[in-house]
Formats: C-alpha cells, sequence, structure tokens
C-alpha cells in the first residue's frame, strides 16, 4: 500500500471516478501519461517543472486539448495555475523533474479518483 498524499498538493477534484488503465507515454521532461477512465472517457496527465496536470476528454486528442481537471505540485506547492503556461512559472526557478507513476498514482488518489484495480504499463519504476 503506497503513503497517503495530502490534499494540499492537488487543486480540484475528481471524485467518482475510476481509473482502468494508464500508460506512461513519455518519462522525460514533461513526464506523460495517458488512459482511460470506467466510463469511457479518456485521461491526460502531463508533469514539468514540479507542477502536473490532468485533463479529460471523449477521445486522447480530446483529452490533450481540454481544460484541465485537477493540478497538483509534486513538490508540495499546490496551485490553480496551468502549470505549462508561462504565468505559471512566474520569476520562479524550476527543474524538470521526474514523477513516478506510482507516486502520479499517489496523487490520483488524493484528487478522489478509484485508482485500485487500474491498469499500469510504465516506464517510470
Amino acid at each position: 500500500m503506497r503513503p497517503q498524499i495530502g490534499r494540499e498538493r492537488v487543486q480540484g477534484r475528481m471524485d467518482g471516478t475510476t481509473l482502468i488503465s494508464l500508460y506512461c507515454t513519455s518519462i522525460a521532461a514533461p513526464s506523460q501519461w495517458e488512459g482511460q477512465l470506467a466510463d469511457g472517457r479518456f485521461i491526460y496527465v502531463r508533469y514539468r517543472h514540479g507542477r502536473g496536470a490532468a485533463r479529460v476528454g471523449n477521445s486522447a486528442e480530446q483529452a490533450r486539448q481540454s481544460p484541465i481537471g485537477f493540478v497538483f505540485d509534486g513538490d508540495g506547492r499546490a496551485t490553480n495555475a496551468d502549470p505549462f503556461d508561462g504565468e505559471a512559472h512566474g520569476n520562479e526557478q524550476f527543474l524538470d523533474g521526474f514523477l513516478s507513476t506510482n507516486a502520479l498514482l499517489d496523487l490520483l488518489t488524493a484528487s478522489g479518483m478509484d485508482v485500485a484495480d487500474a491498469r499500469i504499463v510504465s516506464a517510470t519504476d
């Protein structure tokens, strides 16, 4: 069992969603994952510079372009800003970071998503 992640690290909720599959598509900066939810929708997650976001859509392409469902900070600094636009970074210095799939699953769980029975394909662990 993975340790509990504090809710202060996520903004937004994914309550009532169940993850059935998750594939790591890139371990480089940005780290990226694509998956499918039990209701047939797709999820796209991207992590870079210590920040990440999940988007959901009716197709994989739509998920990559949809509004953000929730954002998270891999280092504990939660923010409502889109982690991939220039304004979110301001004048702060960020390092390209690595987020393991297990850490991502913890963050998805903290957002309210059920990940217990998901099929995981990962190059990060």
